[in-house]
């Protein structure tokens, strides 16, 4: 839900307003404060923001245990790495189970060994309302409707085809 054009002016307004009488010294930049990580009463560092009520806000985790947040948030791109490889796995089980379905073959060429070297080639473009790999991790009925349209070709074979 979009907010009208007054209330966002009224905010505006109210922005300018605080940012003229609020100063930044007036407050501490530390104050004592439980941490949430080690539940420890220490110094929480100011987050150079304000509430809606123009309250300064500050950080719920001390110096030290916000550090040790941020390096933990900084390795997660491992764990986005792992996904990516369950990602992958995934789909190809399904392409093996999409090359299954079309009896595991070129069709011209009968080569059979790489998984990797076979594409669906679509008989009639005109037709195709999605790639395979587009619906890959779709449900299988919806994968088959469109596999029916489809042949299975090597790489060879199927630059042949669309070399023509």
């Amino acid at each position: 839900m979009n907010n009208s054009k007054v209330t966002l002016e009224k905010r505006k307004e109210l922005r300018k307003y605080y940012k003229k009488t609020i100063d930044p010294n007036s407050f501490p930049v530390y104050i004592k404060k439980i941490c949430k990580d080690c539940w420890k009463e220490k110094d929480c560092k100011w987050n150079s923001s304000f509430t809606t009520k123009w309250v300064p806000e500050y950080k719920a985790r001390c110096d030290k245990c916000h550090n040790i947040f941020k390096r933990i948030i900084a390795k997660s791109s491992v764990s986005k790495w792992l996904c990516n490889i369950r990602v992958k796995k995934y789909q190809r089980q399904n392409k093996q189970w999409a090359v299954d379905y079309l009896w595991w073959r070129c069709i011209k060429c009968w080569y059979n060994k790489c998984l990797r070297a076979l594409n669906f080639h679509h008989r009639n473009p005109e037709k195709k309302q999605y790639t395979i790999w587009e619906i890959l991790d779709h449900h299988k009925n919806k994968l088959k409707k469109e596999l029916n349209k489809c042949d299975l070709l090597c790489s060879n074979c199927h630059m042949e085809e669309h070399n023509k």
